[in-house]
């Protein structure tokens, strides 16, 4: 099992390799700006795949919130 930190996560390509990273039972640390999208996201994975799943929210253009 790695760990793999996924940035832009509820994007549809980021969504799509968490999917296909889950499905290799790795664990996955995922990050983009909306904290419901990331939540759900993560409930979804979690659920689905029975995966360790984490999430933060961050927003690369805001320097504050790295």
């Amino acid at each position: 099992m790695k760990t793999i930190l996924i940035t832009g996560a509820t994007g549809s390509i980021g969504t799509a390799l968490c999917k296909q990273l889950a499905k290799q039972d790795n664990y996955l640390m995922i990050t983009a700006r909306d904290q419901q999208k990331l939540n759900f996201l993560a409930d979804q994975l979690k659920s689905e795949y029975k995966i360790k799943v984490d999430f933060i929210t961050s927003d690369f253009n805001d320097t504050n919130s790295y």
